[in-house]
């Protein structure tokens, strides 16, 4: 559990624990020029960063379709935010030492460390960090897959070891600014969360306490 969080928390640049060579004794494979371009324009623009926004919608594809939106914020020091508005209200909030869940209709909250989390979302935590995460990955590539938005490229990146589900991520992104427009985690099981962001706002201004978490007046807290 707490190697695949390791890898979820570093994805593609933005690891706070790196490792320094490959993993389980392979050889790393060399990434093609294109890809290797890709990620590290990726890695360099995002990890100027302090703070992120963004509008999100988060498609999750397995024995069922569910899809969700909402907005959120990212912070260093591994904050995030996420306010879901449709179809229901729901909020997931990291601090940088837990994380806590809390849905409207159920009137109940949960809260983790961080290092037990094995929510999608912890993979957002990347997304203000250190370009040395790259070499989690023993193959980047370009992805033999659509892009959602016009004229953008997905990249895949496969880990050095699968970590718990994960065994592939699909990155896609502006091959000449380099913003994000998706982020996928495929799993061993063939299921995949799709996250795509929109209306991004680079190092926007965001007030104190706003990846504190407050229980909602009536909320009772259940066991994760």
């Amino acid at each position: 559990m707490q190697r695949r969080h390791f890898l979820l928390k570093s994805l593609v640049g933005f690891g706070w624990w790196l490792t320094a060579g490959p993993a389980g004794g392979q050889a790393a494979r060399r990434p093609t020029p294109d890809a290797a371009r890709l990620l590290e324009g990726v890695l360099r623009r995002y990890s100027r960063l302090n703070t992120l926004t963004a509008a999100f919608t988060q498609i999750h594809r397995g024995r069922q379709t569910l899809r969700e939106q909402g907005t959120l914020a990212l912070q260093r020091q591994g904050r995030m935010r996420w306010d879901y508005t449709a179809p229901s209200v729901k909020q997931f909030l990291c601090d940088g030492r837990h994380t806590y869940f809390y849905s409207a209709a159920r009137q109940r909250y949960t809260v983790e460390p961080v290092r037990a989390s094995r929510d999608p979302r912890t993979p957002f935590l990347f997304l203000l960090g250190d370009r040395r995460a790259a070499r989690l990955f023993r193959q980047v590539e370009l992805a033999a897959v659509p892009p959602v938005r016009p004229g953008y490229v997905v990249l895949r990146l496969t880990p050095r070891e699968r970590i718990e589900l994960v065994t592939a991520v699909l990155v896609e992104c502006h091959p000449t600014t380099f913003e994000l427009a998706r982020i996928s985690l495929l799993s061993a099981a063939g299921e995949q969360d799709d996250f795509l962001l929109s209306e991004i706002v680079e190092n926007p201004p965001l007030p104190d306490g706003f990846f504190s978490f407050t229980p909602p007046a009536g909320a009772q807290r259940a066991t994760p």
